[in-house]
């Protein structure tokens, strides 16, 4: 008879076997896994670093243009016609009559107004949107060299050092988000400087700043007319009591008679005259109910902190990442120069059009749905149409990359 004890330590020396071996297995994966991260790690870092200093001249040239419509931003919101003498004013901290302090959002808001829907007639005007379409456009210059000079440049050797093609092509994306949100950070630090210079980093709201009529003494014309009213009154009813009694012989309550019309005459028209002027101070400058009131027909205290949030900074920063993304993709494919153009030419059409499906309405202000009554230009549908870019986008260059021949 054949040994049972031999046979059942047997069976336990092959099930200890299969364990170790997929213990090992277990352990081999984490350890692939780890160090896959280690090298998705690296390679992001070695995109943020190298991505960086290779458009370094482009960053400056970014800033100097922020710079440039900045200071547009704020002539443009200033007093026409005395912008110089308005920005002095400003710079040296006084108030300026009829100007209100636009505040960050005021600023920001005159750079990403674009146009509101445009109608072709033949009495229409039409106005390019230059400082939002060039604000969008040099963001898309900026970050359409990089991944395709890369790859040009190793010859495929990145792609081969990865690992994984995915890889190189996720650390591309990164630096490309990275992009977009520095992009919109240093856009908000310039107009920010320029609103600390002229006013305030809020905008103003209320009857500061607003035009009043003053008068020579510096009082409200409406009380400088009272007096004039009063004293005006007084003196002609002393006067015509003084002609009344100087000539009481002849006939007193026929002057009696043309004093009282001649001083409720002279009541009436000085009455009439200051509530007109009372009535004029009300209508003023003064009485507006804030900058973007009173330009946009924006009411502050009805949109709430995320709302804000959402509108000036959320809906462009998607749109400029979900087209940077699909230009990352055919700068690869079809080479940077081609990719621009068609990316700036998709982006100049949504300027005539106003749909959904064209994204540049999602960033412009007056074409969003609490201003232009659009409902389809909102929100969830930029977040979902953007989306579907991006993703959309990623996996055709996933499945590019996959099959390109890098040798």
């Amino acid at each position: 008879m054949p040994d049972s004890g031999g046979r059942r330590g047997g069976c336990c020396e092959d099930m200890r076997d299969r364990k170790d071996g997929k213990n090992r297995k277990s352990r081999k994966s984490r350890t692939k896994k780890h160090f896959a991260g280690i090298r998705l790690g690296r390679l992001v870092w070695y995109d943020l670093s190298y991505g960086y200093r290779s458009t370094r001249l482009k960053w400056l040239g970014a800033a100097l243009v922020q710079a440039y419509f900045a200071v547009m931003a704020v002539q443009g919101c200033s007093m026409p016609g005395a912008s110089g003498e308005v920005l002095g004013m400003q710079a040296a901290g006084e108030q300026v009559p009829g100007v209100q302090a636009p505040g960050v959002l005021g600023y920001l808001g005159f750079l990403l107004q674009g146009m509101p829907e445009y109608f072709l007639s033949e009495t229409g005007k039409f106005e390019l949107p230059v400082p939002w379409l060039m604000l969008q456009g040099y963001l898309l210059f900026l970050t359409v060299s990089y991944p395709a000079g890369d790859l040009a440049r190793s010859g495929g050797q990145a792609i081969v050092r990865a690992g994984r093609r995915r890889d190189w092509l996720f650390g591309k994306a990164v630096w490309v988000g990275c992009t977009v949100a520095g992009y919109y950070l240093l856009l908000t630090a310039t107009v920010a400087v320029c609103a600390l210079a002229t006013g305030g980093l809020a905008p103003e709201s209320g009857n500061a700043g607003g035009l009043r009529i003053e008068g020579e003494a510096g009082c409200p014309a409406t009380e400088g007319l009272t007096d004039k009213s009063m004293a005006a009154g007084s003196a002609s009813t002393e006067s015509l009591a003084g002609e009344s009694m100087a000539i009481e012989s002849t006939s007193t309550e026929s002057l009696a008679d043309e004093s009282m019309a001649a001083e409720s005459t002279s009541t009436e028209s000085l009455a009439g005259e200051n509530m007109a002027a009372g009535s004029a101070s009300i209508k003023s400058p003064g009485r507006s109910q804030g900058f973007l009131t009173d330009r946009y027909g924006i009411d502050l205290a009805e949109l709430g902190g995320w709302e804000i949030f959402l509108r000036w900074w959320g809906q462009p920063v998607l749109v400029s990442l979900a087209l940077c993304l699909a230009q990352l993709v055919a700068s690869l494919a079809l080479g940077p120069a081609l990719s621009l153009f068609l990316t700036l030419g998709y982006l100049t059409a949504s300027v005539f059009w106003a749909s959904p499906w064209l994204l540049g309405n999602f960033s412009m202000l007056l074409r969003q749905d609490f201003l232009s009554g659009i409902p389809e230009i909102c929100f969830r549908n930029c977040l979902f149409l953007c989306a579907a870019w991006s993703i959309g986008a990623l996996s055709l260059g996933a499945v590019w990359i996959g099959r390109k021949d890098l040798f």
